[in-house]
């Protein structure tokens, strides 16, 4: 069974920090927000953040293990993500991705914003949610 689990950014989770390692990012810790850790029966199989900057929303960290896409994992923490962020009283959420996660995040109520970011190499680019999703997960 596929499900997530919240956490707070600071309690140092262990399934979190897994998953952040298998993914090869390097994450700030700096900031205030909630993770979430997808699991997959009850093997971690993916994780997302979501922060607040200056009162505004951000999820700077989405990852799905490579066994483990393809099978809504990505979509539902995503929705969980843009849930959390309306629940929590915001009117927006805001990412940047590469193009090759365009129309995933598409799919899921983004727009494109302005500007063009350049992270190691690789293009980024701004979006923005303004509704919250809601609705069923993907999947299959």
């Amino acid at each position: 069974m596929i499900m997530g689990k919240w956490y707070d950014i600071d309690e140092n989770n262990a399934d979190f920090n897994e998953v952040v390692r298998i993914s090869g990012f390097d994450l700030d810790k700096k900031y205030i927000g909630r993770v979430i850790v997808m699991y997959d029966d009850d093997v971690p199989a993916g994780a997302g953040r979501l922060l607040l900057e200056k009162e505004i929303f951000v999820i700077d960290y989405l990852y799905v293990s490579e066994n483990h896409r393809k099978n809504g994992i990505g979509d539902l923490a995503l929705r969980m993500l843009i849930r959390k962020a309306f629940d929590s009283l915001g009117n927006a959420v805001y990412t940047a991705v590469p193009a090759t996660l365009f129309p995933f995040f598409l799919k899921l109520g983004f727009k494109p914003c302005d500007g063009l970011l350049n992270k190691n190499g690789t293009d980024f680019y701004p979006l923005v949610c303004v509704t919250d999703v809601g609705g069923h997960c993907g999947g299959k």
